[in-house]
């Protein structure tokens, strides 16, 4: 299938398989704690039910993992400036960052 070229679905349902925040949380705090190696992570979330929920279920695990959380910060969902938390990101000399959020949030 060429998927570039072809808006097509050939298929009539679809089923994305994902975990809860339960796993997810942990899973991502283990990696950037063991595979990625960091052990300051500044956690920032969107104040939403899946953004806090996956930032909550990190912030415990990297702890636990010997972690240190050098800040935390909740964004306003429909903000468009983020410079106050990105100084404040910069000031913390975290060696990371986790998002709990949503996609159109995270990259700014």
């Amino acid at each position: 299938m060429d998927w570039q070229n072809t808006k097509t679905r050939p298929y009539k349902s679809y089923f994305r398989t994902a975990t809860t925040d339960a796993i997810q949380g942990p899973f991502a705090a283990q990696y950037v704690y063991n595979d990625a190696k960091k052990k300051k992570v500044f956690v920032i979330d969107d104040k939403k039910t899946y953004g806090a929920g996956l930032a909550s279920t990190f912030t415990e695990e990297f702890k636990k993992l010997g972690g240190k959380v050098v800040g935390t910060e909740h964004i306003n969902p429909d903000s468009k400036d983020f410079n106050a938390v990105a100084t404040k990101v910069k000031q913390s000399g975290a060696d990371v960052v986790y998002y709990g959020g949503e996609y159109p949030q995270a990259g700014p």
